[in-house]
């Protein structure tokens, strides 16, 4: 339980971050969630490859990396779907294109 509470409490403060707060703090931590999960490390640089095939090493290695921050971000922003308002969230939408996509098909 004291794990939990902690989870949602890092959550809490995470959700009071300004702005792009988060996505900056992932491209600090995203290198340590690396060296930390070496498994998921190779699976992404392995996907990867299988994808982008014709790309050299380091070009799939700056990709896993910039595949973690991402990853790391959605954690990160996690708080602000747990804790903001709605109306509040949906303000951060860039419009409603897709829903116009949708509808039109």
């Amino acid at each position: 339980m004291p794990m939990i509470w902690l989870a949602r409490s890092v959550l809490w403060l995470l959700a009071r971050l300004p702005g792009p707060a988060p996505y900056r703090l992932a491209r600090r931590f995203a290198g340590l969630w690396m060296r930390l999960s070496p498994g998921k490390r190779r699976v992404a640089a392995i996907n990867l490859r299988a994808c982008y095939s014709k790309l050299g090493d380091a070009e799939i290695e700056a990709l896993v990396r910039e595949s973690f921050v991402h990853y790391v971000c959605s954690i990160f922003e996690t708080g602000r779907n747990w804790y903001w308002p709605l109306d509040r969230l949906q303000a951060m939408c860039d419009g409603d294109d897709g829903i116009k996509i949708f509808e039109e098909s």
